[in-house]
C-alpha cells in the first residue's frame, strides 16, 4: 500500500514536471517572437514620442514668431 503511494506520488511529479517542461518548451519557441513584439513596440513608441518633440518644437517655433509680431 505504502508503495502503491509512493509510486503514484513520483507518477504525479513525474507529470508535474513535463508540464513545466512543456511550458518552457513553449516558452522558448515563442521568444523570438515577443522579443520582436516588444522591440516594434519600443520603435513605434520612440517614433511617437520624436514626432510629438517636433511638432513641440514647431509649436513653440510659432509661438516666438507671434509674439515678436513675425508671421505665424
Amino acid at each position: 500500500m505504502i508503495d502503491d503511494v509512493l509510486q503514484e506520488a513520483r507518477r504525479e511529479r513525474r507529470r508535474e514536471l513535463e508540464r513545466e517542461a512543456m511550458r518552457a518548451i513553449e516558452l522558448r519557441t515563442r521568444l523570438p517572437a515577443i522579443v520582436q513584439e516588444a522591440i516594434a513596440q519600443l520603435l513605434e513608441e520612440a517614433d511617437d514620442l520624436e514626432h510629438a518633440r517636433e511638432l513641440a518644437r514647431l509649436d513653440s517655433s510659432e509661438s516666438v514668431r507671434v509674439s515678436d509680431g513675425g508671421e505665424p
